[in-house]
């Protein structure tokens, strides 16, 4: 399971290398996914593949679609259709075993079954989460409660949203920066659970066996720059800018993935270079690359054992269209 965002690439495993290498010398294209005109988006926010198929919403253009790899076309999601006056607000798309699940800001939740087709409304109790992907039977997400940024808490679903357990932890690095700036991610892998916030490259690990979290990566890329300190606690939007500016030049953790069973892809950005950047991350090799992402790339996650990339490029009628490319490790 995957989250997203944009960015350049950097590649990590243990020790970092600072050369720079052409895309081409470290991608191999296996597919590219020309849009159809009837697939309408201003970008892509949320995505995430179970294998062949992917999915992923737009919050621009408010719109959900579902590409079947067997089948090799897209479909769009429109649960209005059998819940007339539903309005779509996507936050973020996932796949779990069993169906689809859309997190919304105005009716917090849409389930869908694999197919694409109507599932139902989940139970209305039911509050979307920071971050949140597919899991054993069910889901997990992540959270802040109203009253203290200090404490994170990993929530189990069950298959209809309905809470199962809940684990707090105390120990995140820059709590209140975290929760104001947008960004990181959350990834499952049988029965562990990885996440990171937008205020560091640390990965946490949850085992929802013993029902610990504790840290258990952090990049080591020299592009990635740890805030220095965390900002004050503050609602105020003006404050909050200025609490930013204040940090200088720091990255900015925009999402995580998982490509197998020990590297991890995390994507960050840095402001002060206006340069989007990934990190492949693993404690068990000990390979780096840094590489810029081709002008118009966005990174969007990964699948199947592909690395999924958005691309808007002049095609040869003078028209610009987005692509959906597929690439493999070289």
């Amino acid at each position: 399971m995957i989250c997203l965002t944009i960015f350049i690439l950097s590649i990590i495993v243990g020790e970092p290398n600072t050369d720079l290498k052409p895309f081409n010398e470290l991608f191999i294209l296996s597919d590219r996914l020309i849009l159809p005109e009837e697939v309408v988006i201003g970008g892509i926010s949320s995505f995430d593949s179970n294998g062949q198929d992917f999915v992923f919403s737009d919050h621009i253009s408010n719109t959900i679609y579902l590409y079947r790899g067997e089948l090799r076309a897209f479909a769009k999601l429109e649960q209005d259709t059998c819940h007339p006056g539903f309005i779509t607000r996507p936050i973020s798309i996932t796949f779990n075993e069993q169906g689809i699940l859309l997190t919304n800001s105005h009716i917090q939740a849409y389930q869908f079954n694999l197919d694409g087709t109507c599932k139902g409304l989940p139970n209305d109790r039911f509050t979307a989460p920071f971050f949140i992907t597919g899991f054993i039977e069910g889901y997990v997400g992540l959270t802040w409660k109203p009253w203290s940024n200090e404490i994170v808490y990993i929530l189990e679903y069950d298959e209809n949203l309905n809470i199962t357990n809940e684990t707090s932890f105390n120990g995140l690095k820059n709590p209140n920066l975290s929760v104001k700036m947008e960004g990181g991610g959350i990834v499952s892998n049988d029965s562990l659970i990885y996440f990171s916030t937008s205020a560091s490259s640390q990965i946490y690990v949850f085992d929802s066996h013993s029902k610990t979290i504790i840290p258990y990566l952090k990049s080591k890329s020299p592009k990635y720059k740890e805030p220095s300190k965390d900002i004050r606690e503050t609602d105020s939007v003006s404050d909050l800018f200025s609490e930013i500016k204040n940090l200088g030049s720091h990255s900015q953790t925009s999402g995580l993935s998982i490509l197998n069973d020990s590297l991890f892809v995390q994507s960050f950005y840095n402001g002060f270079e206006d340069i989007h950047y990934v990190s492949l991350l693993s404690n068990q090799l000990d390979t780096s690359y840094t590489v810029a992402l081709p002008k118009g790339y966005t990174f969007l996650g990964v699948g199947n054992q592909n690395i999924y990339f958005l691309s808007l490029t002049e095609h040869e009628d003078g028209h610009f269209k987005y692509s959906i490319n597929l690439y493999k490790l070289d």
